[in-house]
């Protein structure tokens, strides 16, 4: 029984998936619009969304058409909600399972009752895979999926309810994530200007980069050796750029090496406090930097500025607000040239003035921080009252006005 512990209303009825809808695969129309299936959404507009990163197959003919009503469904991610019924015409991956509508029921409640946790509980049951999360559901699993429904007034009612109320917590949702992006946003701009930040920058000195700090490239890390773990000594690729705490040091490392592996690799160890900037890559052109939390080797494709004069802090903050991107050699792959970066000057004040300058900083940094934290938490905490509000309407566990319990 589809719902393993829902005590269902006794007057709503239990019917086959196949009872509602028919298999269709129609292929061939390319000039229709692009839809796909979000776990979060449901089937939406592909169209002008910037978090879609699946690329159009340049033969278009291979996508199937599907129309309001009908019902997507990608099965390798149902277990996760990636299905929904469509409220648009339009043409999806040819991979996804579609269902033409044979039946009178309310489309709006049906996609909430599909897509409810209740539901991808009960298909990731159905679905079946050599890993638990590679695991599809097939057209006989789909088709033995039991569906509870009420009356079709219900039904109505209940999709009505989950109109208004989604729609209110959604634009809560929506308001907190504007408002971390703000605060976001926020720092990118103090970053940007973190060198001006209580003194005038046209009255300080500039010093290259070269004459304060020691450049130096990392060696080759064998592709062998990868997730090598053994040793004691991380040894530091442009991935691991990604993986840094609040104060931006590394906070993990895929590979780490012995002292003498790292010394027959002629890479040197260099001290904590180093920063670290990409050579290479999308890392570059992103501004990712990151600062050594101990002792680490570098792959060839990142840098170490260690710092031998003034505050590393200090500088760590100045090249937050140098694009990494503007430094790059011309040709097909943004490349760091090496050469540019060392002569890179920054402002360089006194010491102390360096250190006050890094401290309210650092301050300022961890007050955007807790904000956004903050706001992070309250949007998870309202995107797990969405789902828990539209479980209880749909399971007939919530008193809807208008609905029979």
């Amino acid at each position: 029984m589809t719902g393993r512990g829902v005590e269902w209303p006794s007057s709503w009825r239990s019917v086959p998936l196949w009872s509602l809808f028919d298999r269709v695969k129609d292929i061939g129309h390319p000039n229709e619009q692009m839809l796909s299936v979000y776990r979060d959404h449901g089937v939406v507009q592909k169209e002008g969304r910037g978090d879609n990163f699946n690329k159009t197959a340049a033969n278009r003919n291979i996508y199937q058409l599907v129309d309001s009503g009908w019902l997507a469904v990608n099965r390798m991610k149902a277990w996760q909600g990636s299905l929904g019924i469509s409220k648009y015409r339009g043409i999806v991956s040819g991979h996804y399972i579609c269902f033409r509508p044979q039946h009178g029921e309310d489309s709006r409640f049906l996609d909430y009752l599909l897509r409810s946790p209740v539901y991808t509980a009960e298909l990731r049951r159905l679905s079946r895979g050599v890993r638990p999360n590679q695991i599809e559901i097939d057209n006989d699993g789909l088709r033995v999926l039991k569906v509870r429904l009420p009356s079709l007034n219900e039904q109505r009612t209940i999709a009505e309810f989950l109109d208004t109320e989604t729609a209110r917590i959604d634009a809560l949702i929506a308001k907190r994530r504007r408002m971390a992006n703000v605060l976001a946003e926020r720092w990118a701009t103090v970053g940007a200007n973190s060198t001006g930040l209580g003194f005038a920058v046209s009255a300080t000195p500039r010093v290259q980069l070269r004459r304060i700090a020691r450049l130096q490239a990392g060696a080759a890390f064998p592709h062998s050796m990868q997730g090598d773990s053994a040793g004691t000594i991380p040894y530091v690729k442009v991935g691991d750029l990604v993986a840094v705490d609040a104060d931006g040091y590394i906070n993990r490392v895929a590979n780490r090496v012995s002292p003498k592996v790292a010394a027959g690799l002629h890479s040197p160890v260099l001290p904590a406090g180093t920063i670290v900037l990409p050579k290479i890559g999308a890392a570059l052109l992103t501004n990712r930097r990151a600062i050594l939390s101990e002792p680490s080797c570098l792959d060839q494709n990142v840098m170490g500025v260690t710092v031998e004069v003034g505050s590393p802090r200090y500088v760590y903050y100045c090249l937050n607000s140098v694009d990494l991107g503007a430094l790059t050699s011309p040709g097909p792959v943004p490349l760091l040239n090496e050469d540019v970066a060392r002569s890179v000057r920054i402002p360089w004040p006194d010491f102390d003035e360096q250190v006050r300058i890094a401290t309210e900083l650092d301050a300022i940094r961890r007050r955007e921080l807790r904000a956004r934290e903050a706001m992070r938490l309250q949007w998870t905490l309202l995107v797990e009252r969405r789902q828990a509000l539209i479980t209880a309407a749909v399971t007939g566990e919530l008193e809807v006005p208008g609905v029979a319990a």
